[in-house]
């Protein structure tokens, strides 16, 4: 356990602190359904999950936001009556680990400036990753059908090793779309790569509301290295859940450890240690057929 926390100590000596991307005032909504199917032949290694695209004038953030979130502007927080007493109450702190394929990160980008920001927690520790800008070269075709009420266009293109189509709409003409895919004289509502293995399928859409923004605002630092440390920092954390947030917190005693299944179900005890030993087995699996494959 201390070899762990040691190593990891090290890996981000001498990195940057930085804030969280500034969130925007938002403008629409749209919630996918993404599936990926890892091995067609092995039905447990379907994933399936709602993520959101919340779309601003300049940039979009993607993750796992509930479509119904409605994020306002924080007010600042009142300082304590003259003379009173401030009091903090803390609870102790609980190492949680997803199962493989749960989303764990936030995908800001901002194609004005073509910038890709990747933001990942691990236990208790927030990553702030700079990832190459996408630049697809896509083939718009006159292919048209109706998506969500928008008439949408049909677009073909090879991105990270996929073949992709696509269907955009231009009546919402902002050029993203999920996850990575963008480019598109307008938001894309829908895409799946032609082995049938990655699906982003519309769900539904909403325009935003009055104050409405595009992500949470927060002042927790965010530590800025480079893709390789974090993963090396969530093989660490499934490795040692308890020991990396004990580290991270700075309490004393063992830490808490709970497991959460794709169906968003927490597991303890036990049947935590025979569910990472799944986890870690589905993942060999995944790196046989990844989302992106170059």
């Amino acid at each position: 356990m201390l070899k762990q926390i040691l190593s990891l100590t090290a890996l981000f000596t001498g990195v940057i602190v930085a804030k969280a991307q500034t969130p925007e005032p938002l403008v629409a909504k749209v919630a996918y359904t993404f599936i990926h199917i890892i091995d067609k032949q092995k039905p447990d290694t379907l994933h399936k999950e709602e993520l959101v695209l919340r779309i601003g004038k300049n940039s979009t953030y993607y993750g796992s936001y509930p479509f119904s979130a409605v994020i306002e502007p924080r007010e600042a927080t009142p300082p304590p009556p003259s003379g009173g007493v401030t009091r903090v109450y803390t609870g102790r702190p609980m190492a949680v680990v997803s199962d493989w394929g749960i989303t764990t990160w936030y995908l800001a980008q901002n194609p004005t400036e073509k910038k890709l920001t990747r933001y990942e927690s691990v236990g208790l520790a927030g990553y702030e990753v700079e990832e190459k800008f996408p630049v697809i070269n896509w083939n718009v075709t006159a292919t048209t059908k109706t998506i969500g009420g928008y008439t949408c266009q049909q677009a073909t293109a090879t991105y990270a090793g996929r073949n992709y189509t696509a269907w955009f709409t231009s009546d919402l003409p902002f050029s993203v779309g999920p996850w990575k895919l963008n480019g598109l004289p307008g938001v894309i509502l829908e895409a799946y790569d032609d082995k049938q293995e990655v699906f982003f399928l519309f769900k539904q859409i909403a325009l935003a509301q009055p104050n409405e923004l595009t992500c949470n605002e927060s002042s927790k630092p965010m530590v800025k290295v480079k893709s390789e440390a974090v993963a090396k920092a969530k093989t660490a954390f499934d490795d040692n859940p308890s020991g990396i947030v004990q580290a991270q917190s700075g309490v004393s005693g063992d830490v808490a450890v709970r497991f959460r299944d794709s169906r968003g179900q927490f597991h303890s005890g036990d049947a935590v240690a025979k569910l990472l030993e799944e986890k870690k087995k589905r993942e060999k699996l995944v790196a046989k057929n990844t989302l992106e494959l170059k």
